[in-house]
């Protein structure tokens, strides 16, 4: 069964999103400085690894963020996408002037949270599949 997976770690929680079989699920971990410690941890608690082979499509945060977090992610999801072929998307804030507000309010008012990134996740493989 073929599967994508979302990833996210442009703020101090690490979110995770999967789509498989027509169900979606997400996580998120609030990481922060230890994202290098957990990241394969939480990623193969959604998704474990003797699964990575059916990946068919990845989507990954690429910001606004901090660099180090965001890179993280990135190149997991680089790496995933050339070891199992996998069609890969970069999902990133529109250009708009910065706002102000609890993290919280921010990542959804621009749309970086759990369920904005699944719902672009669903939206992409109904177009893509």
């Amino acid at each position: 069964m073929s599967c994508a997976l979302a990833l996210h770690s442009c703020s101090p929680a690490l979110g995770l999103a999967l789509l498989d079989g027509g169900q979606s699920r997400s996580i998120a971990h609030p990481l922060g400085r230890q994202l290098a410690n957990g990241l394969f941890e939480a990623v193969e608690e959604l998704l474990p690894a003797a699964r990575w082979p059916q990946l068919q499509w990845l989507a990954v945060a690429t910001g606004p963020g901090g660099f180090t977090g965001t890179r993280l992610t990135v190149v997991l999801a680089r790496t995933l996408a050339q070891h199992h072929p996998a069609r890969m998307e970069h999902v990133a804030v529109d250009d708009q002037f910065g706002e102000s507000g609890t993290p919280a309010q921010l990542m959804e008012k621009y749309g970086l949270n759990a369920q904005a990134i699944t719902e672009a996740s669903e939206r992409v493989l109904q177009v893509r599949g």
